[in-house]
């Protein structure tokens, strides 16, 4: 059985790193620049992309 929270601990230094990163991104809905592709305006976006790619940058992909 996989222990989750000796997994975390191995790869904290990069989720609370990841943490900073999505925390500075000003995610406030912006209609005033909002498109097709972005409709919450460009700021939750940006906020998302990164959520993206951490399973596979952390491994967690069990």
């Amino acid at each position: 059985m996989t222990n989750w929270q000796d997994e975390a601990e191995k790869i904290r230094p990069q989720l609370l790193s990841d943490l900073k990163t999505l925390l500075a991104i000003d995610s406030s809905r912006d209609v005033a620049h909002q498109t097709d592709e972005f409709p919450l305006g460009p700021g939750p976006a940006k906020r998302c992309r990164p959520c993206w790619r951490l399973p596979s940058a952390t491994a967690l992909t069990h």
